[in-house]
């Protein structure tokens, strides 16, 4: 997305990243405001999400996982990508009933976490039931601030909080 900010300006940006895990960066396409802090990073990988009734079996957020280094390419063999590429991919579970996953987050946001819930995840080969405590976990937080000015006046100040729910609020 892209917002215009005048002087002194401020932002506040949510963004949701569960289930995606991986090194995310706040950034600004202007190399001047880099100099000025616009910029952060942070790591939303080590957050347990098993409450919420994700899997914990794939981890996309590696670049450089042997899942995804280049292979050799002979040629395309349709019964190959038909009956064994696809159904793998299929079998990740990447993005198991992401419907019910969105519908949960926005009854957690509206009503609050319950103090236990029931939820029922199917793969391709399992059906489990699990019976959890939905309370948020505390994670650990970071916080990077920073203040400069110039002859412009340019002050930015971020701040990264990272909660169970991989909510992730910056301003």
């Amino acid at each position: 997305d892209v917002i215009y900010l005048g002087r002194q300006g401020e932002v506040e940006i949510l963004a949701d990243f569960a289930p995606w895990s991986g090194l995310y960066m706040f950034h600004c396409h202007n190399i001047v405001h880099e100099d000025h802090d616009m910029m952060a990073a942070f790591n939303v990988s080590k957050i347990e999400l098993s409450a919420w009734g994700y899997p914990e079996s794939v981890d996309f957020g590696d670049p450089m996982s042997a899942l995804f280094s280049a292979k050799a390419y002979t040629a395309t063999d349709l019964n190959q990508i038909k009956y064994i590429l696809l159904p793998y991919f299929q079998n990740l579970d990447a993005y198991p009933d992401a419907s019910a996953r969105i519908a949960a987050l926005k009854d957690y946001h509206a009503n609050g976490p319950r103090t236990t819930s029931t939820t029922t995840t199917q793969s391709s080969t399992t059906l489990s039931t699990l019976s959890v405590s939905a309370s948020p976990t505390p994670v650990q937080s970071s916080v990077v601030t920073s203040t400069r000015s110039s002859s412009s006046r340019t002050t930015s100040s971020t701040r990264t909080t990272r909660t169970a729910t991989s909510r992730t609020t910056t301003t």
